[in-house]
């Protein structure tokens, strides 16, 4: 007997119509997508600087690149994310990724990185092309994931309790 992921009744409600979803336009995800680039650079160049030695370097790389897709999987937050307040889901619920389609999104975008330097932000650019309409990369699909927009919070917007007018006399 294979173990199932238990499934609430509302489950294929919500896969079928997408109501929950604010799709991230493409342009937002390639900024994110080079926050992150530039944040992995920064490490890069701090841990070259200090040790001077390229292999300390592509560990450190390797790491960072590690620590965001685990990031990204669990929590939908990568630097770039979090900057620009957008949330990876997975496509059918809003729920984070897990492990298994963290791992099959960051493999092709590392496939995509690998090539030149410049891949990654192709494969991010795929977006625009979504039969859907979602914006989803070639990563996104191959993960069934979904970047997808925050709203802002009620403090965001400066919307406070109700406060007691002053009493005049």
């Amino acid at each position: 007997m294979s173990r199932r992921e238990p499934q609430s009744a509302a489950a294929p409600a919500i896969s079928d119509d997408r109501s929950w979803a604010r799709p991230a336009p493409t342009t937002v995800r390639l900024a994110a997508y080079s926050i992150d680039a530039v944040a992995v650079a920064l490490v890069a160049m701090t841990v070259a600087l200090i040790t001077r030695s390229g292999t300390l370097t592509g560990i450190a790389v390797m790491e960072v690149v590690v620590i965001l897709t685990l990031l990204e999987a669990r929590t939908g937050i990568t630097v770039g994310n979090l900057v620009l307040r957008l949330r990876t889901t997975r496509d059918d619920a809003p729920a984070s990724l897990g492990a298994a389609r963290g791992a099959l999104r960051g493999l092709v975008q590392l496939g995509g990185s690998a090539v030149g330097l410049v891949g990654g932000w192709a494969v991010v650019a795929t977006g625009a092309a979504d039969p859907a309409g979602l914006s989803r990369s070639w990563a996104d699909r191959v993960g069934r994931a979904l970047v997808v927009t925050v709203p802002p919070s009620d403090a965001d917007l400066g919307q406070h309790a109700p406060s007691v007018a002053p009493v005049e006399d």
